[in-house]
């Protein structure tokens, strides 16, 4: 299914700088889906986050037919009181090991009142 519109197999035709102003904040905005470290499972106390359960089939030349475990990721957009890092889950293992990418993607949120 979702391979006919662009996840499976691409290739990167440009990329350009962006750069953003920083500030100093205790809030960030999620622009990537979060799988957090346990340390970090305390910065969700005082935030505003969706789950969503990814899973799926693994798709490469080398493996093909093998299912990946469910995880419970950080929706993009959520709110998160505290600067988290996330972290790779290992999501299937063929011939070798299948990540599923859940570093942390934040920008800061200037929070006023």
């Amino acid at each position: 299914g979702d391979r006919t519109c662009g996840r499976g197999l691409f290739s990167i035709s440009e990329i350009r700088e962006i750069e953003f102003d920083e500030i100093d904040s205790e809030w960030f905005v999620t622009l990537s889906m979060v799988y957090p470290r346990k340390d970090e499972m305390i910065y969700l106390k005082e935030s505003y986050f969706e789950l969503l359960e990814r899973g799926g089939w693994v798709y490469s030349p080398e493996e093909r037919g093998l299912r990946k475990r469910f995880v419970r990721m950080i929706r993009e957009g959520s709110v998160i009181r505290g600067k988290m890092k996330g972290r790779l889950v290992e999501v299937a293992r063929g011939d070798y090991p299948i990540y599923r990418y859940g570093y942390a993607f934040l920008l800061p949120l200037r929070v006023g009142r």
